[in-house]
């Protein structure tokens, strides 16, 4: 049994990817009217969030904001993500206003052996160089309440 991602082991986190198969990565496009950004320390603090917070095992602290953003309007949530690499954002498919609009772009099955080398550290991107391809698209500052 080899030790992986700071002591679990290779079976352990075979089962842990076999609960969570199939799944894949999907490129959007997004174009949101109501996000919640939680990018900077000055929105973390506002919400009594940190950025380790975002790391966290507990993730009531994120689920609460992000319940509260959802009763209040907000179409989504936006944070830096986790790995330090980029932001993820968490959409309210049900909250869309009108006028928001999500595509789908391309979607990537995740093949089993990327999650052991995500967990050690591998970027995503290493796996996905197509990823590279795609656009960035800015939210615009009114999006973010």
């Amino acid at each position: 049994m080899g030790l992986i991602g700071g002591g679990i082991t290779t079976p352990v986190l075979a089962a842990a990817f076999d609960r969570v198969m199939p799944r894949s990565i999907f490129v959007v496009q997004v174009r949101l009217r109501a996000v919640l950004g939680l990018s900077t320390r000055v929105a973390l603090d506002a919400w009594g969030l940190r950025a380790d917070s975002l790391a966290a095992d507990d993730f009531a602290p994120c689920q609460e904001v992000a319940t509260l953003a959802a009763k209040n309007g907000a179409e989504g949530v936006r944070w830096a993500s986790a790995t330090g690499a980029g932001e993820s954002v968490a959409l309210f498919w049900d909250q869309r206003h009108a006028g928001s609009h999500v595509d789908l772009v391309d979607e990537f099955p995740v093949e089993r052996h990327w999650f052991e080398d995500i967990v050690n550290g591998t970027l995503v991107s290493h796996f996905l160089p197509a990823l590279h391809d795609y656009p960035r698209y800015a939210l615009d500052s009114a999006s973010h309440p």
